[in-house]
């Protein structure tokens, strides 16, 4: 665990003793914090221990504890004069918590004000109490000193901000700045806190978001304490003055007798030392969130918004631009990779975590944050630019994933050595006659893995890689293009003599569906037509000709045992690529349907879905549509099989060297 005698003061509060601040601190969300993200699930759990708390207590019992919150106090001095001076109390861990306290403290406040509408009908104790509770919350909040402002005042004290926002800002108690937050959800805490009456509250909407997914975090887990709350004080038809009185004793318990331990520091780099040591409430921070955070860390003052701007430009790259293939920690990933093999020479295969190796093996990485953060959005605009642009980028992705680590190594590496950099990323750059080489030295390395009895972790493949991704950072300086190329197909040729012997026959073999994906490239190759690989994988789908069922097959067909039947739609030539929609509607069909309908076509019947070959993006399914013969069966699949082997065999061996292809078997 962290050192918590340096500088760090742990303390056990009231939530009361915890929340209420001076009215020169606010609590701060720095900007490397993730959003708001606690939803019905951890309110529900909250207010369920807090009841049960309030209404099995006995006297003499422990206080109820919710955990620690670490927090980091910073000043910002105004001027000479300590008075004009402010405090952020930074919400290192307790984010969540924090907000949610304050959020059942203003349902709370919105119950009293109910009452408040109804006080001629209540006794004076009643209204008495209401008043208590109703000041006793208002100072929490908006952080009121009741000795300097009158109960005109403290009644009506929610009622100006509508008409003075600057006044509303001074008496703000939590402000966030994370680059992770919504603005429609920032605007929904704002409103919230200005608004006297849950009624008076309209809610922001998330854009394009349905149902009760348009509404944010804020919106919904007020409305939940409210309307719970609102629910529980009248169960069992208690009177107004009944429900007054239970409402009181709640908020009293809330405030006085459940506590937290808040570990105070002035350093934020011990705080989140701190946090990675006990985080063991609340939702666990990513790699990525901690790598943020110690980044941030080391941003002067004049530094921090230009690294938020950047920050949040990398997410946004990162979310809008991969189109899912990659999060932010893949990216951290891919870094650290390209800077293993940078540093190194001859790097370990061994592969530290993503906190380690930024917080200990390479700390200078995000010493420079604002370089460190320009470097990784290099990176993710080069993946935005490539995934985007280029099928075959895809293909090499789809066929194995593991690719992605060295292929980010190449690019990133020709990239920074071969054109500048601004501040905002990449300058263009011509992809187009790097692409091809080596995206097929992968795809043709990755294919051999599929014909093997073993793993990518081998020597053969993940060792060899390591062994290129040293080389590919010398290419320029040291090494050509054309020596990567010799070694893959050294590699390449060991292992068809040490482990697949006879290629052709392995192809043959071939029951797998990743080298149907190739040999739709390598078709198009072939003919000389359009690559086309849909960004999004999961709207590819594998089509079988002659169809998975046996119920519409051919008389031809119909000899054939089950395994045997299993065994010929599983072949290499009885599968091509189709989209989702199309595979869903024609799968069971046929030849001669599959090839005759059209996607445009609503023929009578049973069927006026899309459907059919004739308008597929793949070229090996449109090209069927001309096919000779209305029936597909065993001797079409063996000739399709012939021709999809011979292809790929050809695609793998014919790099070799003629002394290497020499000393292949090809019987």
């Amino acid at each position: 665990m962290a050192d918590l005698d340096k500088g760090m003061i742990p303390t056990a509060k009231s939530i009361q003793g915890y929340l209420t601040l001076k009215e020169s601190q606010m609590f701060y969300i720095p900007s490397f914090q993730r959003a708001y993200s606690w939803g019905r699930l951890q309110c529900e759990k909250l207010l369920e221990d807090l009841l049960d708390y309030f209404e099995n207590k006995r006297e003499g019992n422990d206080a109820y504890f919710f955990g620690n919150v670490i927090t980091v106090e910073e000043k910002n001095n105004n001027s000479l004069s300590n008075e004009s001076s402010s405090t952020k109390i930074q919400l290192i861990d307790g984010q969540q918590r924090t907000t949610t306290f304050l959020l059942l403290l203003k349902a709370l406040h919105f119950l009293l004000n109910d009452f408040k509408q109804i006080e001629n009908d209540l006794n004076s104790s009643s209204v008495r109490k209401v008043d208590k509770w109703l000041e006793k919350i208002l100072m929490i909040l908006y952080k009121i000193d009741s000795n300097s402002i009158t109960d005109y005042e403290l009644k009506n004290f929610t009622r100006c901000f509508d008409a003075d926002s600057e006044l509303a800002d001074k008496f703000l108690i939590l402000k966030s700045e994370s680059m992770n937050e919504l603005d429609c959800a920032t605007k929904d805490w704002n409103n919230i806190l200005r608004c006297s009456k849950y009624n008076d509250f309209v809610p922001e909407e998330i854009p394009n978001k349905r149902k009760d997914n348009k509404y944010t975090g804020f919106y919904k887990n007020i409305s939940f304490f409210y309307n719970s709350l609102k629910t529980e004080i009248k169960k069992s038809n208690r009177t107004s003055v009944e429900q007054i009185e239970f409402l009181s004793l709640f908020i009293q318990t809330l405030l006085e007798e459940c506590k937290l331990i808040q570990i105070a520091s002035v350093n934020i780099n011990q705080a989140v030392a701190v946090f990675n040591s006990l985080n063991a409430t609340g939702l666990p921070l990513s790699d990525a969130d901690v790598i943020c955070s110690l980044a941030y860390s080391h941003c002067d003052e004049s530094s921090k918004n230009l690294f938020h701007d950047k920050w949040h430009e990398l997410i946004s790259n990162i979310e809008e631009g991969l189109n899912g293939y990659f999060s932010l920690n893949t990216v951290l990933q891919q870094f650290m990779y390209y800077q293993r093999f940078k540093k190194q020479g001859k790097t370990d295969i061994t592969t530290p975590g993503l906190r380690y190796y930024y917080t200990n093996d390479n700390k200078t990485c995000i010493e420079n944050p604002i370089e460190f953060c320009a470097n990784l959005n290099v990176i993710a605009n080069m993946w935005q630019e490539l995934i985007g642009n280029y099928p075959l980028i895809r293909l090499a992705l789809k066929i194995n994933n593991n690719s992605h680590l060295f292929l980010a190594t190449f690019f990133y590496h020709i990239i920074i050595n071969r054109v500048s950099n601004d501040s905002n990323g990449l300058v263009d750059f011509d992809y187009a006659s790097i692409i091809k080489p080596i995206s097929e030295l992968f795809l043709r390395l990755f294919t051999l893995l599929e014909l093997v009895d073993f793993s990518y972790s081998s020597s053969e493949f993940k060792v060899f890689l390591y062994e290129m991704g040293d080389e590919f950072v010398k290419l320029d300086e040291q090494l050509s293009f054309d020596e990567i190329e010799k070694k893959f197909n050294a590699n390449i040729f060991s292992i068809i003599q040490k482990s697949i012997k006879n290629l052709k026959s392995k192809l043959y073999e071939y029951r797998g569906d990743k080298l149907i994906y190739l040999n739709e490239y390598l078709y198009c190759e072939e003919y000389g037509k359009d690559f086309y690989f849909d960004i999004d994988p999961n709207r590819i789908n594998i089509e079988h000709i002659l169809p998975q069922s046996m119920h519409n097959i051919l008389e031809p067909m119909r000899n054939l045992s089950e395994e045997e039947y299993d065994d010929y739609i599983e072949k290499l030539g009885n599968k091509i690529l189709l989209e989702r929609n199309i595979n869903n509607n024609v799968s069971d069909d046929n030849f001669k349907v599959k090839k005759a309908s059209s996607i445009n076509s609503k023929p009578r019947g049973r069927r006026s879905k899309e459907l059919g070959y004739k308008d597929s993006c793949y070229n090996i399914a449109s090209d069927l549509c001309g096919y000779s013969r209305d029936v597909w069966v065993s001797e079409d699949i063996d000739r399709a099989t012939k021709k999809s082997v011979e292809r790929i065999y050809r695609f793998i061996v014919n790099p070799l060297d003629d002394s290497q292809k020499s000393l292949l078997v090809t019987e």
